[in-house]
């Protein structure tokens, strides 16, 4: 031990404290206990629209909990990128400005189709993490023109549409989309996978029934990949083939279905590593449809 004086070290006073006392002591961040933790976000939800030159990012209200104990509400909102080039991908990245509960530092760049990159780490460590903010979107990737095209079936890669399914629908049997959490089992197109993460939101539905007894109620902007490659909208699926199953380890059958609409429900956006995965009203009779989400734009 080191002896100091007395009454000195931010107005702790000790005959005999330990050198590195004065450190911890001066360095207590008042900006850090305001900046709360990732877990604490709730129903965090990035969805985006487009046109041939532009990207709107859209978010819901959301809370921020932070590490002193206090909440901060943040109002849902949305951001316009503006001028870009069309048939373009780009990487998107924003964080949280925790001085004013506000949406901040927007920034896009382009990026290869579909590819899942994100900013520089010098970005995402100086930029969007840097002191007295929360890093929200740290990269991508977003499509131009993203409703356009996918409602033509064309797109490819892994985009970032609102891809969600009622939480009142069975993945496997006794399990519900809405008790989904990281890790759960899920049954995909090519073999079995998980829950990479999850987040819960309330969207417009439609209802995707086969004549053989299939159905499954998704948002309406879920895409499904058709034999060809191709992909849709759930809204625009009437009358198209989808993939079909009767359950866990029962083989896969493709069927055309129709589509109705079914009002607004609650619904889960799973990000499970860019796959296609089961799910319906039944466990016993499934419908595929494509996570077009990764994990990092979940939030």
């Amino acid at each position: 031990h080191t002896a100091y004086d007395t009454a000195n070290v931010n107005g702790v006073s000790s005959q005999d404290i330990s050198p590195i006392a004065p450190l911890i002591t001066a360095g207590l961040s008042s900006a850090l206990n305001r900046q709360g933790g990732l877990t604490g976000f709730g129903d965090l939800s990035f969805t985006y629209s487009g046109s041939s030159t532009t990207i709107t990012v859209s978010w819901v209200a959301f809370s921020l909990y932070r590490t002193d104990g206090s909440i901060d509400s943040v109002a849902s909102g949305s951001y316009e990128f503006t001028s870009l080039s069309p048939s373009t991908w780009y990487d998107i990245g924003c964080n949280l400005d925790v001085s004013t509960s506000t949406i901040a530092n927007w920034m896009i760049s382009k990026t290869t189709s579909g590819a899942a990159t994100t900013f520089s780490a010098q970005t995402i460590i100086t930029v969007l993490s840097a002191d007295g903010y929360v890093p929200l979107l740290t990269g991508g990737p977003a499509a131009q023109g993203v409703t356009s095209s996918l409602s033509g079936g064309t797109t490819s890669g892994g985009g970032s549409n609102t891809t969600c399914v009622a939480v009142e629908m069975f993945v496997v049997d006794g399990i519900r989309a809405g008790d989904l959490q990281r890790g759960y089992p899920l049954d995909c197109e090519d073999g079995p996978w998980h829950v990479e993460q999850v987040v819960y939101a309330t969207r417009p539905c439609v209802r995707v029934w086969t004549d053989a007894g299939h159905a499954l109620i998704t948002s309406d902007s879920t895409i499904f990949v058709l034999p060809d490659g191709s992909r849709r909208h759930a809204a625009d699926m009437d009358g198209q083939p989808v993939l079909t199953d009767r359950g866990h380890d029962t083989g896969q059958e493709w069927m055309n279905c129709h589509v109705e609409d079914a009002g607004i429900h609650e619904v889960a956006r799973i990000a499970a590593g860019d796959r296609v995965f089961a799910a319906g009203e039944c466990a016993s009779a499934r419908i595929y449809s494509h996570n077009a989400v990764k994990f990092s734009q979940v939030g």
